[in-house]
């Protein structure tokens, strides 16, 4: 029913309806405002479901999405402000990607707030075979089910309001990115940035202030 009431909205005010199979399936678990543009190449994947359905996706008035959205733990959330454009890049979140107002990301770029595996081998050796453990027990829909997570790293990522991110960028697990700032083309973000600084390189370095 919500997702009858959602493509009703979203074809009075001129837009398409969004991608069936792999949105609406988890609509309890959305938050999307009817303006927002899903585009064709966007897709969302919900690895482990809470045992109780909440609100695992935000996205605010306005905002474009063009990107995969994954969430591989049942913690996770990513919440994408207003009048955002996420072009076809991949948000992998296993705790929280927050994403503020008037924010463009390029195509390719990776937001990972994980490690995903452990930096030790006795407590990653078994982590393929769970993965393919999971695979066959979900027809390959979920296979970080079972996934430990108590010896990974989780730290949410922060991109501040008005920021612009470069094409194939990569922002990694604990940074937060400040409001109005500039990532260059091909940066690795490993450390938080201040506001309205640019930033370019792998790792990133400061080379630049916006100033008008």
């Amino acid at each position: 029913m919500r997702s009858r009431l959602l493509n009703l909205v979203r074809k009075v005010l001129g837009l398409s309806p969004s991608p069936s199979e792999n949105w609406t399936k988890f609509a309890e678990y959305l938050e999307i405002h009817p303006t927002v543009i899903i585009g064709k190449s966007a897709n969302l994947v919900i690895d482990e479901l809470p045992e109780t359905p909440r609100i695992m996706v935000k996205i605010g008035e306005g905002s474009h999405i063009f990107a995969r959205l994954s969430l591989i733990n049942q913690d996770a959330e990513i919440v994408i402000g207003r009048n955002c454009q996420i072009g076809s890049s991949d948000l992998i979140s296993s705790k929280k990607i927050l994403i503020g107002d008037d924010v463009i990301m390029s195509w390719g770029c990776t937001l990972l707030d994980s490690d995903n595996h452990s930096i030790f081998w006795r407590h990653r050796k078994d982590d393929v075979a769970i993965a393919r453990k999971s695979h066959f027990a979900t027809k390959g829909d979920r296979i970080t089910q079972g996934h430990d997570w108590e010896h990974v790293d989780r730290i949410p990522i922060e991109i501040g309001d008005k920021a612009y991110i470069g094409m194939n960028s990569v922002i990694l697990k604990g940074v937060i990115i400040g409001e109005e700032c500039v990532i260059g083309a091909n940066t690795v973000v490993r450390k938080s940035l201040p506001a309205k600084t640019i930033s370019i390189g792998n790792p990133s370095i400061i080379v630049g202030k916006v100033t008008e």
